[in-house]
């Protein structure tokens, strides 16, 4: 597993759980003025700071704070950077073979720390990474640093670097001839302490080639994340709503508005920020627009009351704070109608659309249960399982309410560390075609395999190639199923997906078709393992 994702680390990034990038500001400000109020979570905010700030500093919240006065040289207890970058606030037991771990926050909050992908690289409002900038230790790198007063001048100035503990505490840095400046800052506060430090020979040879090298693959690349919004934080939100206007048919006159809000009385499960990790093109434009035609519409309220106003289109990403005149328009990737989606509620777990279908001999009265959380949905409710009288032909009848299915539908939250030992690469034209001929392979009838190729190939068939495995170990060990009574045959196929943009070579998957005899039980499902990426955040 840890090789296949250093391989794709250096073919791709995607938007993830830990966020590792300053933001840009809408209204470009020159070196010598200060940094927008915006807050420092990945609102907008300028990237010049003033190189000796005369008087108050006014932090995010809009509060008057007097300058950071210069740590002494000969200081022997531990500085705030060096309690920032210490091993034990970047990595939480990293695992050898995986590379990463999976982490929970008090609020029930997913992360994936990367030991390889702490230090990333931002510059003219896009965010890009490398493999050579991911593979740096970031704690590493500042060993034998030492608190100095002059720096020398500014270099690199549309480039800083970000790096982002445990607790959430992100450290920016910026680069001057003699060494760096770091500035931390906590969840829900602004700019705080800072520091200037002269690295090592080695190290800051390191780091400035490690930058120039994520810039590079970045534009040989071609895309980019908007570096504002890769910042944002879940622990700096208060509110976030996601709206739409669905056009007149359907059932539908005249054009009707939906929204879903999420807020302390609905709370968003933690992958609903995937859906705000839009891919672009590359550096916003500066314009006055305060509204995209036909756009979907997310609006994120931080914790200072700072609004970001965000529309999308199939074409286009446009970006305004209620801090600033102007805003930021982006070209999009790819056609995306993901906040039109969300709208709606219809979210996008991880694990989507586990069915269950119950094929007895005669009619039988079933209990069915999945031990597996979160579930998200599940449909008919789940009430410490399902209780349901089923028929030869695949009907389902509800004991709870007299309902009728012909399936049992869960979807769950869980990320899981999926191994791609082996498994298939497929161009994304081509997932169709392959999905069909592998679950007819493995057992699945056509109303089956149809019902799944429906669900999960427009997930799909838009990236350029997916890495594609069907668990079977893991997925048992994940959601352990049991029937009563106890089915003849159980054929469960799970397949977990990548994105890719490259091809990379891995060992086929050996598949063993299942034979249906008696009493059988057909589950199918799906995951879509980009949280697995370095930076992936999703």
């Amino acid at each position: 597993m840890k090789q296949i994702l250093a391989a794709l680390l250096a073919m791709l990034l995607l938007a993830g759980c830990t966020p590792t990038q300053e933001p840009s500001s809408p209204a470009s400000e020159p070196e010598s003025q200060s940094s927008s109020s915006a807050p420092d979570s990945g609102e907008p905010v300028s990237e010049s700071v003033p190189e000796a700030p005369a008087g108050p500093v006014i932090d995010p919240a809009g509060q008057p704070n007097q300058p950071t006065e210069e740590p002494s040289s000969d200081q022997t207890a531990a500085s705030w950077w060096e309690t920032d970058l210490s091993p034990e606030s970047l990595v939480a037991e990293i695992d050898p073979n995986l590379g990463f771990v999976t982490c929970g926050t008090p609020e029930g909050q997913y992360y994936i720390y990367d030991d390889a992908a702490k230090l990333s690289w931002s510059g003219s409002g896009v965010f890009a990474v490398s493999e050579e900038a991911a593979a740096t230790d970031p704690a590493g790198l500042f060993n034998g640093a030492a608190e100095i007063q002059d720096l020398g001048a500014r270099i690199l100035p549309d480039t800083f670097f970000e790096i982002v503990t445990k607790d959430d505490t992100k450290v920016t840095g910026r680069l001057y001839e003699n060494g760096v400046e770091l500035i931390e800052s906590l969840p829900g506060s602004g700019y705080g302490n800072t520091v200037k430090l002269a690295l090592t020979p080695e190290n800051y040879q390191t780091l400035q080639q490690n930058l120039a090298a994520s810039r590079t693959a970045a534009d040989e690349r071609g895309w980019y994340y908007p570096s504002w919004l890769t910042m944002m934080k879940e622990s700096r939100v208060t509110e976030l709503v996601f709206s739409t206007v669905l056009e007149e048919g359907k059932g539908r006159e005249p054009s009707t508005g939906v929204e879903t809000r999420f807020n302390s009385s609905n709370p968003w499960p933690y992958y609903v920020f995937d859906d705000l990790m839009v891919e672009v093109t590359g550096p916003a434009q500066s314009t006055d627009a305060t509204s995209l035609p036909g756009a979907s519409h997310a609006s994120v309220t931080f914790n200072n009351g700072l609004d970001y106003s965000i529309d999308l289109t199939d074409s286009q990403l446009l970006v305004r704070t209620n801090d600033t005149e102007g805003g930021l328009l982006y070209s999009t990737r790819f056609d995306t109608n993901v906040f039109e989606k969300t709208a709606q509620g219809h979210l996008n777990p991880p694990t989507g659309k586990p069915v269950i279908y119950l094929y007895p001999t005669e009619p039988t009265d079933c209990t069915v249960t999945v031990d597996y959380e979160p579930f998200t949905y599940t449909y008919p409710a789940y009430d410490d399982g399902w209780q349901v009288t089923a028929y030869p032909d695949g009907r389902l009848v509800n004991k709870a309410d007299g309902t009728e299915h012909y399936y049992l539908f869960w979807e769950g939250g869980a990320r899981p560390d999926w191994s791609f030992d082996s498994g298939f690469v497929v161009a994304g034209a081509d997932t169709e075609a392959f999905l069909r001929e592998k679950l007819a392979y493995l057992g699945l009838t056509p109303r089956e395999y149809n019902d799944f190729i429906t669900y999960w190939v427009p997930r799909m068939q838009q990236n350029r190639y997916n890495l594609i495995t069907f668990a079977a170990d893991e997925y048992e060990a994940l959601a352990p199923l049991t029937v009563t009574p106890a089915p003849d045959t159980v054929l469960r196929v799970h397949m977990v997906f990548l994105p890719l943009e490259q091809l990379i070579e891995i060992p086929e998957q050996q598949l063993t078709p299942t034979e249906r005899k008696g009493f059988t039980v057909v589950e199918w499902g799906g995951t879509d393992a980009s949280y697995l990426l370095p930076d992936s955040d999703r």
